[in-house]
């Protein structure tokens, strides 16, 4: 359906492209849930389980970042870990924008 309406709309094409290899990556590694139902699930959880979950699915992560584990303590890397959101990136992915 979105290859039909690149062509409509002339997208030039390695726009196409592009697009079509982020679905095709999408579909190859992104998770079987979504993000959204998944975030409303843990938000269902009673507090001490949530911490529990976020805690344990982002510590090592954290941790194993020489600049995050060398300058703040495991406390703070705990509390880090409430506030982080998974976000999935196809690769060469520009994910961030420096404006001067």
């Amino acid at each position: 359906m979105l290859s039909t309406y690149m062509q409509e709309k002339k997208i030039n094409d390695d726009l196409q492209s592009r697009i079509d290899g982020y679905i095709k990556y999408l579909s190859e590694t992104m998770p079987l849930y979504e993000p959204n139902e998944l975030a409303q699930e843990i938000n269902k959880l009673n507090p001490n389980l949530k911490e529990q979950l976020l805690v344990e699915s982002f510590f090592e992560v954290l941790r194993k970042v020489p600049f995050l584990s060398k300058n703040f303590t495991v406390k703070t890397l705990r509390k880090l870990c409430l506030r982080l959101k998974e976000h999935f990136f196809p690769p060469n992915d520009q994910i961030y924008k420096v404006i001067l």
